[in-house]
């Protein structure tokens, strides 16, 4: 990494404070420097086996033809809702994984093509 690029990012106090791996890796998280998405992608990896795709490759994340999508759940009024975005070049099963905040409780989905190929070109998703 860029040292120059860190201190310019970090407060002196936060650079000079002793941490542990998980301490650093929630400041992070924080701050908004890690991508959930990416983070739920290699934890369905680690817990299941399946092998990740390159980040190039176009449609799925893993090599058996599935994807990964994180979600959080957006409270309006009354409602709660939860938006599955960005699965029109999807072509097997997703793999969601939806965050509650009030409870801070995680959901984990399968869901199937069949299930949401009817939602792949519209916004209603």
């Amino acid at each position: 990494m860029n040292a120059q690029l860190i201190e310019m990012a970090f407060s002196r106090r936060q650079l000079n404070k002793h941490m542990s791996f998980g301490e650093a890796i929630a400041l992070l998280w924080e701050q908004g420097m890690i991508s959930k998405g990416e983070l739920a992608e290699k934890a369905i990896s680690h817990t299941s086996g399946l092998r990740q795709q390159a980040k190039c490759h176009k449609g799925s994340d893993f090599e058996d033809r599935s994807d990964s999508k994180f979600i959080t759940v957006t409270y309006y009024k009354s409602t709660a809702y939860a938006c599955l975005k960005s699965i029109e070049n999807k072509v097997g099963t997703l793999r969601v994984c939806v965050h509650e905040p009030k409870t801070d409780r995680y959901y984990y989905f399968l869901l199937p093509p069949r299930v949401y190929n009817n939602y792949k070109n519209t916004n209603n998703s």
